[in-house]
């Protein structure tokens, strides 16, 4: 059985290392990468 949980990306732009922040708040999973890309390969 698969579970769906709401997820969200910001895009920090704030000139950090890592610009994209993923957020999933259910399963407390915060992680940051380079690109949106290596978010959506990640999670």
């Amino acid at each position: 059985m698969k579970q769906v949980y709401p997820t969200f990306i910001l895009n920090t732009n704030g000139g950090s290392e890592h610009p994209f922040l993923v957020c999933v708040l259910y399963i407390e999973i915060f992680t940051e990468r380079d690109t949106f890309v290596a978010v959506i390969e990640k999670v």
